[in-house]
């Protein structure tokens, strides 16, 4: 008696094709689909009961610097998504009040990410922490700011406190990515 074939995706499979799906239908372009849009940020932050947040591009070379900002003060917390991501992965700690107590918020779109130029993301660490630091140097940002790395963050944040030590006050690593012989490079980093 010969037996059938049955073809079947599996659970693995069936994942698969639905990111396939969710990915395609959101109309994917490189890594700028992981942000929410300042649509969907005005309505996420008037759920708390807040005012969305700024939305400001600096110019840099070799092309622009996406971040959302709330509050102000002498002190500035920058945050600095993983890959993939944008500053929107971040967003709930602009909303956290006793964060806005210690002075300005700020987010950042790495290179490559969100809305951040060019849409190609940068690989060099050094280029990124460059392109960020220069933004945030333009925005007034110049000493005493603490730098929040999640994920590949950290390693960019990493970067930035050796390169601009005047602009740096002090580092939080979430979750850092690390040791490049442990983690290796992913197709979404």
């Amino acid at each position: 008696m010969k037996k059938k074939r049955v073809f079947g995706f599996g659970l693995g499979g069936l994942v698969v094709i639905g990111l396939g799906i969710i990915v395609v239908g959101s109309g994917f372009n490189g890594c700028s689909s992981f942000s929410i849009t300042q649509e969907e940020a005005a309505i996420r932050f008037a759920r708390q009961g807040q005012e969305p947040p700024e939305f400001i591009f600096q110019e840099t070379d070799p092309g622009k610097i996406h971040f959302a900002s709330v509050g102000e003060g002498t002190d500035t917390i920058v945050f600095v998504h993983g890959s993939p991501g944008s500053w929107s992965a971040l967003s709930r700690f602009l909303m956290d009040e006793d964060l806005k107590k210690a002075g300005g918020l700020i987010s950042v779109d790495r290179p490559g990410f969100g809305l951040s130029e060019p849409k190609t993301p940068e690989r060099s660490l050094r280029e990124q922490s460059r392109s960020i630091a220069e933004a945030l140097q333009k925005e007034g940002v110049v000493e005493n700011a603490i730098l929040v790395g999640h994920s590949l963050g950290g390693p960019v944040i990493v970067r930035m406190a050796a390169d601009y030590p005047d602009l740096v006050k002090g580092l939080v690593l979430v979750a850092p990515y690390m040791d490049p012989e442990i983690q290796k490079r992913q197709w979404h980093n």
